[in-house]
């Protein structure tokens, strides 16, 4: 649940070194990772004209893992690094931009190892490491993560391609698998194609944010329509045309009034070259923003600090490892240190380890299940229950990525049959925990 250099760079002999240690254990290309991969991109931005080296920390991360992965062959990077079986990050990834972008870059940075590993395994090594090593000629770099990735995809693509055909080329095929292209960056390229010495993409901006500070982070040629969908109580979504507002970047729209219920919305931008975004990532199917609208009133509040006695486990349960258990969780790259209420510590969470690694305990070999005890939803002649809970998921991390579902269901018989409430796979790590209704 939880390139390779060549003798231009001046530095050849870490291109002997790499092929030495193809050919020896995990812990040497750990070594290799740590003392020479961030040197790699520092040297080949430097002797190119960009003094400070590769600023964006995500990018250069994600370059380097993807250097390591590419010279020991191995997409798993610090192989041992805790002791036998662990490991410290793997390009066998299905991380998908911007859903699985995180303030710390080493994570961030897994998407584009991602994309480069898999170009790896369908178009083969030499064309992995050419695409690798001379897209960087191209200095793509940028303080934004989603702009640096983007440009980075885009001098891929050049690095890639010899016969004018964009879209059909293997890097393009990978990196969308990890959503680091748009429709509008080949219309940009095959109308306008630049020499290997001259090209350098422009910093275009990015979709502004809306209201409710939502935003996308991808490069957009300026902006077209934004457009809000929203849904109440279940109904189908209506869309309103965003407008602006007159602050900077800033959108703004009207959803009906309602004296009740829940709202569920989500916002969808266009540029001028027909690309588009959606905010929240995925959306309306993967994953959605929403609240509770009218007046409201507090029958039951949980917040875990007491224990509320609720079951562990059921019958058809077989994980091994990553139980549920109410805790002060520990930091890790799979989830944070603090529970999500303002006092208090106590949270329920799958397996709580104090390592580092974050397969050492997530779920393994089957599901776990954390049941509530029953409750009474019409207390206080409440006439609209809405039931509400704060939830950190991580799916893009462990020896599995993307591959395990959270499920979330309600009974009103005392469990005899259930309704689902949540099925996904979308991690949600972003920005906090998320609520959900």
């Amino acid at each position: 649940m939880l390139g390779v250099l060549g003798p231009s760079h001046g530095i050849p002999q870490l291109f002997l070194r790499g092929s030495y240690l193809r050919e020896h254990g995990a812990r040497s290309r750990t070594w290799f990772g740590t003392n020479t991969r961030h040197a790699v991109n520092f040297l080949l931005y430097f002797a190119h004209g960009a003094p400070l080296g590769m600023t964006n920390e995500a990018l250069d991360d994600g370059m380097a893992d993807a250097f390591s992965a590419l010279v020991g062959d191995d997409c798993i990077i610090g192989d041992g690094f805790f002791g036998p079986g662990t490991f410290l990050r793997t390009a066998c990834n299905t991380n998908h931009w911007p859903e699985d972008d995180n303030p710390d870059p080493q994570t961030a940075g897994t998407i584009l190892s991602g994309a480069f590993w898999d170009l790896r395994l369908l178009a083969g090594m030499p064309t992995a490491e050419h695409v690798h090593h001379f897209a960087k000629y191209g200095l793509p770099d940028d303080p934004d993560n989603g702009i640096a990735f983007n440009e980075m995809f885009l001098e891929c693509l050049i690095a890639d391609d010899n016969d004018g055909q964009l879209v059909e080329r293997d890097t393009a095929l990978q990196f969308d698998r990890h959503r680091l292209q748009q429709p509008r960056h080949r219309d940009q390229l095959l109308g306008a194609r630049r020499p290997h010495a001259a090209r350098r993409p422009a910093n275009v901006g990015a979709v502004p944010d809306q209201p409710r500070r939502c935003s996308t982070r991808a490069p957009l040629a300026g902006s077209g329509p934004v457009t809000l969908f929203y849904s109440i109580n279940g109904s189908a979504f209506e869309s309103r045309p965003m407008l602006p507002t007159g602050n900077p970047d800033e959108y703004g729209a009207e959803i009906t009034a309602t004296s009740y219920g829940i709202v569920k919305y989500y916002i969808r931008a266009q540029d001028v070259y027909g690309g588009t975004r959606v905010e929240p990532a995925g959306a309306p199917t993967r994953d959605i923003h929403a609240f509770v609208a009218g007046p409201s009133t507090t029958a039951i509040s949980l917040d875990m600090e007491t224990n509320p006695n609720w079951v562990v486990g059921a019958t058809d349960d077989l994980a091994a490892t990553g139980v549920w258990v109410r805790a002060d969780p520990y930091g890790t790259i799979a989830q944070p240190e603090d529970d999500h209420s303002v006092l208090g510590t106590q949270c329920w969470v799958t397996g709580n380890n104090p390592s580092p690694d974050p397969g050492l305990d997530d779920v393994d070999g089957g599901k776990t299940t954390l049941t509530t005890n029953a409750f009474n939803a019409t207390v206080d002649a409440l006439l609209h229950p809405i039931i509400s809970y704060w939830r950190w998921y991580s799916n893009n991390t462990g020896d599995a990525p993307g591959l395990d579902t959270w499920r979330v269901d309600i009974s009103s018989n005392g469990g005899t049959t259930w309704v689902p409430i949540e099925a996904t796979t979308a991690s949600s790590t972003m920005g906090g925990s998320a609520p959900c209704s």
